[in-house]
């Protein structure tokens, strides 16, 4: 008799569901899917998909369909303060950071205190944030070339060096996003006053060297990543 308990996958799938369903109203974003064949070629897809559905035949052989699905993460604030509660911002987006900000702009305008002296950045503990809206584009003008048609090598398959440095690029493009985002968030500390102090816990080096470099104060969890870091 099998066990009536679930798998840890499947608490960790209903947690998420349930996070979507607490705190995300928008729809899952099917988009940019590509046909590969098994000889390299390509064919986009993108202007049959309608509604997260593909009606298409593909030719003669044997074909991979890549797709970007784009959704919240499903990760929350972890321990929030009053009025906190929700899904985690979009560490690659200045767009949802100036929305977040925006906010703070209109309690700093009527405040009769001093503003704060500086400003923290916990440890960059975004769980699977690995995409932003706008990535595609702001890969092709940073990096020369569409990542669409590189999907499999992103992905690991592919002649020689191009997957890795295909996931060189991705990686080297999601971290200067986040240093832009950084940037971003520094200057609007200065511009009410404060100081910014950051602690770029990661697995991704280049965005613990990036974030590192802008701002007053570094943070970290352990000496030894502050040392490899900087």
């Amino acid at each position: 008799m099998q066990s009536a308990i679930p798998s840890r996958t499947a608490l960790r799938v209903a947690m998420r569901r349930a996070a979507h369903q607490l705190y995300d109203a928008q729809p899952l974003v099917f988009d940019d899917p590509i046909a590969v064949s098994s000889d390299g070629k390509q064919i986009d897809l993108t202007a049959i998909a309608k509604s997260g559905k593909i009606d298409w035949t593909a030719p003669a052989g044997q074909w991979k369909v890549y797709v970007v699905v784009m959704a919240p993460s499903g990760m929350v604030v972890k321990r929030p303060a009053p009025g906190g509660a929700g899904l985690v911002l979009d560490p690659y987006s200045i767009k949802s950071l100036d929305k977040y900000l925006g906010k703070f702009d209109k309690a700093f305008a009527s405040l009769k205190s001093p503003m704060p002296r500086s400003h923290f950045h916990d440890s960059f503990e975004y769980a699977n944030a690995t995409w932003t809206p706008d990535f595609l584009g702001e890969f092709q003008k940073r990096r020369g070339y569409d990542l669409r048609t590189q999907l499999p090598a992103l992905f690991g398959t592919g002649p020689g060096e191009t997957p890795a440095r295909v996931k060189y690029d991705y990686r080297l493009t999601i971290a200067e996003l986040h240093l832009d985002w950084i940037k971003h968030w520094t200057a609007w500390c200065h511009s009410h006053g404060g100081l910014s102090r950051d602690q770029a816990a990661t697995l991704n080096r280049l965005i613990v060297r990036a974030s590192y470099k802008q701002v007053f104060a570094r943070s970290a969890e352990c000496l030894k990543a502050v040392i490899e870091a900087v």
